[in-house]
């Protein structure tokens, strides 16, 4: 679940993933407090929520898991911009071995 600048290159991975089989989801969110309740509602559902995160600190994942969900943070704090390929592995990663951040 990106914010922000992560979104265009997380949505890419996802659509990679999703045309090699994996079973993932997509959520985007423009409101992130109050969340609404169709997103809490698809949040409380999910196994896993995986958020890609340019910032050390992952806020926005710490946020969610302070609200409850099952958040994972994939951070970089590179000053650049995620690459889809770089997401799709690391997304492979948490999906099979069961990572948390």
């Amino acid at each position: 679940m990106p914010w922000g600048s992560s979104k265009g290159p997380a949505r890419e991975a996802y659509d990679r993933l999703l045309a090699s089989g994996e079973n993932v989801g997509w959520l985007y969110s423009v409101a992130l407090h109050p969340l609404p309740d169709e997103v809490k509602n698809v949040l409380a559902s999910a196994d896993k929520i995986i958020v890609p995160e340019l910032n050390y600190l992952g806020q926005w994942s710490s946020l969610l898991r302070q609200e409850g969900y099952k958040a994972e943070s994939i951070t970089q704090y590179t000053g650049l911009p995620f690459r889809p390929a770089d997401l799709v592995v690391s997304i492979r990663e948490r999906i099979d071995v069961g990572v948390t951040a």
